[in-house]
């Protein structure tokens, strides 16, 4: 098999905390619905997220996974056991910085299209 699975996300990521347990947290995709508003209905979990992939994909497929939420954390933890034995490779832009300000999210992003364009016009 030589299938690959890509995915390519530019958005919003957010940790979901336990107060009860300060170590428990999930990580999600900020989704929204069909009206352009983001709620909790429209979280994309990491557990749900790695469930569809690891469930629809064969184990021999080749996943990369390339993000961009903006956010001080990887949505995707690719260091979970679920993950293991599968050929995969994660790309995340993650925020250091705890800030108000939004002057460099999606730089990433951004460089990844200049890339693109450059290599576009490579004569061959």
């Amino acid at each position: 098999v030589n299938d690959y699975f890509i995915l390519y996300y530019e958005g919003h990521g957010t940790v979901l905390r336990d107060p009860d347990f300060q170590s428990a947290h999930d990580e999600a995709f900020v989704l929204v619905d069909p009206n352009g508003k983001a709620s909790p209905a429209t979280l994309f979990l990491e557990n749900d997220f790695s469930t569809l992939v690891l469930d629809n994909f064969k184990p021999e497929t080749r996943i990369i996974l390339l993000t961009d939420p903006g956010h001080e954390v990887p949505v995707i933890d690719v260091t979970r056991e679920y993950w293991a034995g599968r050929q995969i490779v994660h790309v995340s832009a993650v925020d250091a910085r705890r800030s108000d300000e939004d002057l460099r999210r999606g730089i990433f992003t951004h460089a990844l299209l200049l890339a693109i364009d450059k290599l576009s016009r490579v004569v061959r």
